[in-house]
C-alpha cells in the first residue's frame, strides 16, 4: 500500500517548531492552562497526562489489533508550532498536534475541547445526540469516546481534515458532498436513501446540503482504480447500522454487519501498510 506519510523525525522537522513533549509534566504551564480552560485550545494535556492504556480503553476492548500496533508504537507527542512563521510568545497562537509513530508513519490524534471528549468528568449526553453516538458502541467506544478520531498525514504541516482513519467527527462527508461526483444524481439518489433508510428528513433545506447521512470513514484508494469504500451511519439516529459503499456503486450499498472486525482489521491494514485493497464486502450482508 503506497501513500505519502511522515515520520516523527520528518514531523519534527518544521522552522515553526516552538516546542515537543513527551511527558505533561514538562508541558508549558500556561500552555496546560489553556487547554484545561475547555477554550482556547483542545484538550491533549490529559492523554499525555495518563498512560496510553487510558487513551487506547476502548480500542483495547472492541479493536485489539489496532490496539496492539498503537501500544507498542512511540511514545505519545505533542507538538507546538507558531503559525505562518510567525513566532509567538503565548500559546494561544501556536498549532498543536498530537499523534504517535506507528511503524514508521505518524498517526494523528484528534481531541475536543476540555469536557467535551466523552469520558470527560462530568460530560453530559446532548440532546439531540451528537454524530458519535450514531456508530455502534464499539466503534464509539473506540474512536469516539477518549478521543475523537484519527488520521494519517501527508506532510508536515497536518491537514484539518482526516485522512484514511475514522475522521474527526467535525470532517464527516454529507451525502451530497458525495454525491457531488456524479453528474445529475442529487436528485436521484437522495429521494433513493430515503425511501430505502428510515431517516427523518430536514425541516427545511440546508446550505450545507442533506446531513441526515454521514460518512465517517474514506478508504485508502485503491492503487489501479483509484476507488474508494465508504463507510457511513445515520447521523442522529442511535441504531448503530453502518453502512458500506464501494466507490460510486450507489445501488448495491451494503450493511457492514461485523462492523467492529471490519473497522479493526482494515486499520491494522492501513496502518502495517500492508499490500492491496482493503475488502470491506467479506463483512457485509445485503441492504
Amino acid at each position: 500500500m503506497h501513500y505519502p506519510t511522515i515520520t516523527q523525525t520528518e514531523f519534527f522537522d518544521v522552522p515553526e517548531l516552538i516546542g515537543s513533549w513527551t511527558n505533561a509534566v514538562d508541558v508549558p504551564s500556561d500552555l496546560r492552562d489553556l487547554m484545561l480552560s475547555g477554550q482556547g485550545r483542545y484538550d491533549y494535556y490529559t492523554p499525555l497526562r495518563d498512560v496510553k492504556e487510558i487513551l487506547f480503553e476502548g480500542l483495547l476492548r472492541h479493536q485489539p489489533h489496532t490496539a496492539n500496533l498503537l501500544m507498542n508504537a512511540k511514545p505519545l507527542v505533542l507538538r507546538a508550532r507558531s503559525y505562518y512563521d510567525k513566532p509567538s510568545n503565548s500559546p494561544s497562537g501556536w498549532a498543536l498536534d498530537f499523534g504517535l509513530e506507528v511503524e514508521g508513519q505518524m498517526v494523528m490524534i484528534e481531541r475536543l475541547y476540555h469536557g467535551q471528549n466523552l469520558n470527560d468528568p462530568g460530560y453530559e449526553k446532548p440532546q439531540p445526540i451528537s454524530l458519535e453516538w450514531a456508530l455502534p458502541p464499539s466503534l464509539r467506544e473506540s474512536y469516539y469516546t477518549t478521543f475523537n478520531g484519527m488520521k494519517v498525514p501527508d506532510g508536515e504541516y497536518v491537514s484539518v481534515f482526516g485522512r484514511f482513519m475514522p475522521r474527526n467527527v467535525s470532517n464527516w462527508t454529507l451525502w451530497n458532498n458525495y454525491l457531488g461526483q456524479f453528474r445529475g444524481y442529487k436528485k436521484k439518489y437522495i429521494p433513493w436513501l430515503e425511501e430505502r433508510l428510515p431517516l427523518v428528513k430536514p425541516s427545511k433545506p440546508s446550505k450545507y446540503g442533506y446531513f441526515d447521512f454521514r460518512c465517517f470513514l474514506e478508504s485508502v484508494p485503491d492503487e489501479k482504480s483509484g476507488e474508494v469504500d465508504y463507510l457511513w451511519v445515520k447521523s442522529f439516529h442511535e441504531d448503530g447500522t453502518v453502512y458500506h459503499i464501494r466507490g460510486k456503486d450507489v445501488e448495491n450499498m451494503r450493511i457492514v454487519s461485523e462492523p467492529a472486525e471490519a473497522v479493526d482489521r482494515y486499520c491494522e491494514h492501513v496502518l502495517l501498510r500492508k499490500e492491496g485493497r482493503f475488502d470491506f464486502l467479506e463483512f457485509t450482508s445485503d441492504l
